[in-house]
């Protein structure tokens, strides 16, 4: 794994596998839905969707013929804190998937007649995701959990703000946003590196801002509420999808590995404790899982299940019973232990494809300012310790900091009646 940087300041992160027959670049953008005032609540995600519209010199047709030309595959997706796009391509055609790239990112014409188009997709993705109980009640729990701080705020925006959009807003938010100081370019796979290096410099060496007029969002809110925060929306289903919601870990936490050994015990797996109390034992649901989600400044860790409403109460009660049953006795050493084999053989599988390297290398650098390495990450995995992740447990999982958000045919005194 090396770390390069172009003269305009881009870093590229490269990890060559001369055994692979794929390589996968990505191009990182430090922007995402934390970035957005309430007005323009959507426009990353809106700039994703427009960067494969047609450039100077390609139609959105183009794009994808290249692409398809070459038996490969380019996407890109926004999250709250990055947006990415990327290519696989069998490794001799790696230089292909620069050049397009390249062309995407620096020369995207974002024509108002492409955009009003493109509007109405976004639009119905919106529509897809309202119709999903699964995804409302993810957003509606971020948004309960983080009231107040823009990590609350849905990547994909609303109707309103993206229907309000227009080709000027999109370009001078690219502007001021997309720049070499917040660009990470992640290449892994199999490639001639001093070539590959040499093609990057001349693709992405110009044509982009160094620094943008923008400036990076800081949270103002650096505390959780103290006092359980209840939300729910009701929808017409048959169950009733419930999200809990505990103070999480920032990406540069030391004691971050310490919550994701625990979590993989604790309800990341079928052998976790969550989905043998509360499916196996108790067949209170289909599905039941948890997991932490760490960001720049703040991070939260969710228990998410969905069962009849009926058993709402009894399946919380459950769950809050194992959070204190693990606090009071402590999971035992051969639980710990699995947990951290089954975590380092997760990720290194995970590690195996060209795609699942340059994700893990490029996002970390982008976000951390260190690229994450399986070795890094096998060691930070080891180090964890019964004490270690214990203490890490009783300061987090704290019923009295607890978020409750509920989807389905309910109403706010029924929630808040499955609480008591």
């Amino acid at each position: 794994m090396k770390v390069n940087k172009l003269l305009n300041g881009i870093k590229v992160v490269t990890d060559k596998n001369d055994y692979a027959l794929s390589a996968t670049i990505g191009v990182w953008v430090r922007v995402g839905s934390v970035d957005e005032q309430p007005n323009i609540a959507g426009i990353s995600h809106f700039i994703e969707h427009m960067m494969f519209k047609g450039t100077k010199d390609r139609t959105a047709k183009d794009i994808a013929f290249e692409m398809d030309s070459i038996g490969g595959s380019i996407n890109a997706f926004t999250s709250k804190e990055c947006t990415c796009y990327n290519a696989t391509v069998t490794y001799e055609h790696i230089n292909k998937a620069v050049m397009l790239l390249a062309d995407m990112v620096k020369n995207s014409l974002i024509d108002q007649k492409e955009l009003d188009k493109e509007r109405g997709v976004i639009l119905e993705e919106i529509n897809m995701v309202e119709d999903s109980p699964e995804d409302v009640i993810h957003r509606l729990h971020c948004e309960n959990f983080f009231k107040g701080s823009r990590v609350a705020n849905s990547v994909i925006g609303t109707k309103e703000t993206v229907g309000a959009m227009n080709s000027p807003d999109l370009k001078s938010y690219v502007k001021e946003n997309y720049t070499c100081d917040r660009i990470v370019i992640s290449v892994a796979g199999r490639f001639d590196e001093t070539e590959l290096i040499k093609l990057i410099e001349k693709e992405f060496g110009s044509g982009i801002e160094e620094k943008g007029k923008g400036s990076r969002y800081l949270d103002e809110k650096k505390e959780i509420s103290k006092e359980t925060n209840i939300a729910f929306k009701n929808m017409a289903i048959e169950q009733t999808h419930i999200c809990l919601g505990f103070p999480g870990l920032k990406l540069d936490a030391s004691n971050l590995y310490d919550l994701y050994v625990f979590n993989n015990l604790f309800g990341g797996s079928m052998s976790s404790r969550l989905f043998q109390r509360i499916r196996e034992e108790r067949a209170l649901c289909y599905t039941v899982y948890s997991y932490a989600s760490p960001y720049m400044d703040s991070g939260i860790f969710t228990i998410y299940s969905a069962t009849n409403k009926n058993q709402v109460k009894e399946l919380i009660d459950v769950a809050m019973k194992e959070i204190s049953s693990i606090i009071k006795e402590k999971p035992s050493q051969q639980e710990l232990e699995m947990a951290k084999e089954q975590m380092k053989g997760n990720y290194i599988l995970g590690s195996e494809s060209t795609s699942g390297r340059m994700t893990s290398l490029g996002r970390s650098l982008l976000l951390t300012g260190e690229p994450r390495t399986p070795e890094k990450v096998i060691e930070k995995i080891n180090a964890v310790n019964m004490d270690s992740m214990m203490e890490t447990v009783k300061s987090l999982l704290d019923l009295k900091k607890m978020s409750a958000s509920f989807v389905g045919n309910v109403s706010e005194e029924e929630c808040r009646g499955f609480l008591s």
